[in-house]
């Protein structure tokens, strides 16, 4: 089945290669425009039938190339989707860091919200004219 392949591969290609070789530029432009034209299943199947001419080039490494591509296409996907939330996800690392860090502020608009330290009151590191001043905002109400 191998060589039969290629055989029509080299075809396929050979027919390209004289097609772009004539020069003949209203052929190629019905061709595209018969290509744009054509139908979503007429597509698919041009797609089948290109995936099934890979699955058989490649049938004993077929399952490292479709894990690659599986891991690959997470990865764009991860990317896509940080890229997409990077101002949600800058708000979540924000609030992550201030609950772990403290007197590390969490800003929200004009509020800036603070985690109550484990003896009850608030460390901030404010800037007081241009100083860096360590504060305890202690709360009289415990709720």
């Amino acid at each position: 089945m191998r060589p039969l392949l290629w055989i029509v591969l080299a075809v396929v290609a050979i027919a390209l290669v004289a097609l772009s070789a004539q020069h003949n530029d209203g052929m190629l432009a019905e061709l595209i425009r018969r290509y744009n034209e054509a139908t979503l299943e007429t597509k698919v199947m041009g797609l089948v039938f290109l995936a099934v001419a890979a699955a058989a080039l490649f049938r004993q490494r077929l399952t490292n190339v479709l894990g690659s591509a599986l891991i690959w296409a997470a990865i764009v996907l991860a990317l896509a989707l940080g890229y997409t939330y990077r101002f949600e996800l800058h708000d979540v690392a924000e609030r992550l860091m201030s609950e772990f860090i403290p007197g590390r502020p969490a800003s929200k608009g004009r509020t800036v919200e603070l985690a109550r330290g484990s003896g009850g009151g608030f460390a901030v590191n404010a800037q007081v004219n241009g100083a860096r001043v360590a504060m305890v905002l202690l709360s009289l109400i415990h709720i």
